[in-house]
């Protein structure tokens, strides 16, 4: 649809309605009239790569439905693209522009700009083609191509890049092709014979789930400023040379769509939870393999969850329970939320900075939030009391995935289905409402939209970048916008740029702090970041860069004094970032030299659990060492927060080879010996590991005999207790209270099937129960799992909603029940989660399951964890 067509649909769709928008009026109603500033490159304004600031200019206006009250009877019409455009409302100053549709595309689910400006959408169209859920993993995948060939907004080309693919799920232009995350591969795919289409097709990468559980699978390939590749909903990460991926492990957190900040920040949703925020990178929480998570990873900063959309759609998973839907019946809080992005444009939202956009696309909307800072504490701040940033009224516009364009606009990747709920999760209700509105058909739906300032567009300039020279790029380096610095950084590492002075100009000079930042990675992703270059950048006003050279500054903590002395001082920074980051930082040190400054940030703000976490992920090894010159100082722990984190440490220790485990029993006897108070908190790990308080404690292997520890059990029964507990080579029989009770040949099938089971629950509960978070907890240690099989048992037949702690975190939002039918399988999966990851609770059995489905027969709604409370 030409710029043209799409100015008199506008303009046809509007209203005469009044509505107050608060981005579009001041206090009082008065209209905000927006500025614009844009510092250019002048390489830029030359002309030897696009400028856009000609023509990306403001105005006014506002675009309305022509029906709010549109009706959702059955047999819902399915509309056409330019009738669906009619139906949006966007704040005054902006529009909404099809720039393509079906034909061209069918059930687009993700989309990528290279560094031309060609638009690569991943099709998901065997996904979810009727509310079963058949034939879902037909070959019918694809990645499509779209071409502005005359600069006029639109995408006149479209070339099917790759197919034949099942169940696709996001796609990256990069090294003259892209990668492609097709489960279980990620493929990377190029087209050597300048036909458009595939001809060079490999494997890189394999093992990635999102065949059986779609909804619950890595997601989002995302190029970070750091030059790893994340990705939503995955324990790993990875690099990419055009040839080689290189993995590293972190932990999995988020669920559908993945973004991130000018200073690296990654941001998550997952469905109910308006955002997650790392305020830590990812591969720190998995540094230290002996601890579950730490502090500042999956956190939920969202203030509200509140929706508002602009008609009432009771085709909307559990739309039955209480709160879902608002009294007008409309979807009241969020449900299906993803694919978060940050506005890096520097005028799209320029009078709300900070902002983030996210879908909803089962209230068929685009929600705004805004980012505020405090002291490294964040919040996302819903900016209006009425409406939202787009709403519609057609049932079929699902917005799943959102980018900015080279051209600051924000492009809507619309599924086009009236079918979002995987089969998995779909419940009966939702089935009944989406067959009785006629909304699994059509299937050869799919568009993109794109918001934009409501202002004329004069002659459109797309970007070349892949023609710039090396030095042209690291101007473009200062561009306001973000998808301009990243490409640019992106194109000169691939092609192992030669333009090492040019960046560290940048590094110390631009204005422009994206620029600052741009330059710091790219030197590094480059190899050739130096000790100099870190010190520099450790003395920018700009606490994300400090924090972005602190993580760098790694390699040459051993060896360069004056960096690691610099690093130190940081530790003592009055930014809370710059603290948790020098910490994490000085935790890549080997040896003890970093205790002295750890346990100097501890005396400071042992209480704040980022500090805490920090220093744990530092530990790996070193646990014990730690608490030992930690306890040298016979005041420690001085706080609560210091007292929590020498239990996880005696946990960690205690988790650690039979050497470690040795010791700290050792140690623990030491203290005892030495009537020390603090042997007592040693001791209440100890018994916790042993399960002294259960009716089948564990044993626990050492490498020889506990002198100490024997020697402190002479003289308090619950050492004794233990020791009773533990076996060393030559060890005589002891009499014990009764181990844990073998599996029955019936009882190991049942867990040998729950094994297999639980494959589909990796996605969000992981493969080790660890969980993911903000958005399952863990099941190791779950009291939830180990308690009243009747509990655990109606969590798995009606899901779990409401708010509830593990340990320091909260969740919130709701677990659907698990799909499955038959008693066997629930008593089978429970089974396994009961006795693995460290749990050690009964079996169930297929007669339990029968039971409490005769029990709760007629229950249609999850249970809460207050009901949960009197379940025995």
């Amino acid at each position: 649809m030409s710029p043209e067509a799409t100015k008199a649909a506008n303009r046809d769709s509007q209203s005469g309605a009044e509505f107050d928008w608060p981005l579009a009026r001041g206090a009082g109603g008065v209209s905000i009239e927006p500025t614009m500033a844009m510092s250019t490159p002048s390489l830029l304004v030359a002309g030897a790569i696009p400028c856009l600031a000609a023509w990306l200019l403001w105005g006014s206006g506002e675009q309305r439905s022509t029906d709010l009250d549109a009706p959702t009877g059955a047999g819902v019409s399915s509309l056409t693209p330019e009738e669906t455009l009619a139906t949006f409302v966007v704040p005054q100053g902006y529009r909404v522009e099809l720039v393509a549709s079906e034909p061209s595309l069918a059930a687009p689910v993700h989309a990528a700009f290279d560094a031309d400006g060609a638009l690569w959408v991943v099709e998901m169209r065997a996904f979810m083609k009727d509310v079963w859920g058949r034939d879902e993993l037909a070959q019918e995948g694809r990645v499509v191509r779209l071409v502005d060939g005359d600069d006029d907004g639109s995408f006149e080309s479209a070339t099917t890049f790759l197919d034949g693919l099942v169940l696709p799920r996001s796609v990256l232009p990069c090294f003259d092709g892209a990668l492609v995350l097709a489960p279980p591969d990620l493929l990377f795919a190029r087209d050597r014979d300048g036909d458009g289409r595939a001809d060079d097709v490999r494997v890189v990468a394999s093992g990635f789930d999102g065949l059986d559980n779609p909804e619950h699978a890595p997601n989002a390939l995302t190029w970070g400023l750091d030059g790893v590749i994340h990705l939503a909903q995955s324990r790993r990460e990875f690099t990419f040379d055009g040839e080689r991926v290189v993995e590293r492990a972190v932990p999995s957190i988020g669920q559908w769509g993945l973004t991130f900040d000018d200073g690296g920040r990654l941001y998550t949703t997952p469905n109910s939870t308006a955002l997650l925020a790392d305020l830590v990178p990812k591969r720190y929480g998995a540094r230290n393999g002996r601890i579950d998570s730490i502090a500042g990873l999956g956190v939920s900063i969202g203030t509200s969850n509140a929706v508002r959309p602009a008609f009432a759609n009771p085709a909307v998973n559990r739309g039955y329970q209480a709160g879902v839907l608002g009294a007008d019946g409309k979807l009241a809080q969020l449900t299906a939320a993803c694919s978060p992005v940050v506005d890096r444009t520097a005028w799209f939202a320029s009078e709300s900075p900070g902002s983030v956009f996210l879908c909803e696309p089962a209230g068929n909307l685009v929600k705004q939030l805004v980012l505020e800072h405090t002291d490294g504490r964040l919040r996302a701040v819903d900016p209006r009391t009425s409406g939202e940033f787009l709403t519609s009224t057609d049932p079929r516009f699902r917005p799943v995935a959102l980018t900015f364009g080279p051209d600051a606009a924000l492009y809507v990747v619309d599924f086009g289905r009236g079918v979002l709920q995987h089969a998995n999760f779909i419940t009966p209700y939702l089935r009944d409402q989406t067959t009785a509105r006629g909304l699994e058909r059509p299937l050869e739906r799919g568009r993109i939209f794109r918001v934009v300032r409501d202002v004329p567009v004069g002659p459109r300039e797309w970007p070349r970048l892949s023609r710039a020279s090396d030095l042209e790029l690291v101007r473009v380096l200062e561009h306001e916008q973000g998808w301009w610095r990243d490409t640019a950084a992106r194109l000169l590492v691939e092609r192992g740029a030669r333009v090492d002075d040019a960046l560290r100009f940048v590094l110390e000079a631009s204005p422009v702090r994206g620029a600052r930042i741009a330059s710091l990675h790219t030197l590094a992703r480059l190899g050739r970041l130096g000790p100099a270059d870190v010190l520099r950048a450790l003395d920018d006003p700009w606490d994300a860069q400090r924090r972005a050279a602190l993580e760098l500054a790694e390699p040459w903590l051993a060896d360069h004094a004056d960096l690691r002395a610099r690093v130190e001082r940081s530790t003592s920074s009055a930014s809370r970032e710059e603290r948790v980051a020098a910490l994490l930082a000085l935790g890549a040190q080997t040896g003890t030299r970093a205790f002295h400054a750890f346990t100097r940030a501890l005396d400071q703000s042992g209480d704040d659990a980022l500090v805490r976490g920090a220093v744990l992920s530092g530990l790996q090894d070193r646990e014990l060492a730690f608490l030992r010159h930690t306890f040298d100082d016979p005041s420690w722990p001085r706080s609560q927060g210091e007292t929590a984190l020498a239990r996880e440490l005696v946990q960690a220790a205690l988790r650690r080879p039979d050497l470690t485990r040795f010791a700290t029993l050792e140690w623990c006897g030491e203290l005892a010996l030495a009537w020390d108070a603090r042997a007592a908190l040693v001791f209440d790990r100890i018994a916790a590991t042993l399960a002294l308080d259960e009716e089948h404690p564990r044993t626990l292997e050492l490498p020889s005999r506990p002198r100490t520890f024997e020697r402190a059990a002479t003289q308090r029964v619950a050492y004794a207790q233990a020791l009773m507990q533990c076996d060393w080579p030559g060890r005589p029989a002891v009499v014990r209270k009764p181990p844990l009770r073998p599996l029955s040949d019936t009882e190991r099938r049942l867990f040998d099937r729950g094994e297999r089971i639980y494959s589909t629950c990796h996605a969000c509960h992981q493969g080790d129960g660890r969980g993911s978070p903000g958005l399952a907890p863990p099941l190791a240690g779950s009291t939830r799992v180990t308690g009243p099989a009747a509990s655990a048992i109606r969590i798995v037949m009606h899901g779990l909603e409401g708010r509830y702690r593990f340990g320091e975190a909260e969740y919130a939002g709701t677990m659907p029940p698990v799909p499955l039918s038959e008693d066997h399988e629930i008593a089978a999966v429970l089974t396994y989660v009961r006795r693995s990851f460290g749990n050690r609770a009964d079996p169930v059995s297929p007669a339990d399951v029968t039971r409490e489905r005769e029990r709760t027969r007629g229950r249609d709604r999850p249970w809460t964890p207050e009901e949960l409370e009197t379940v025995r």
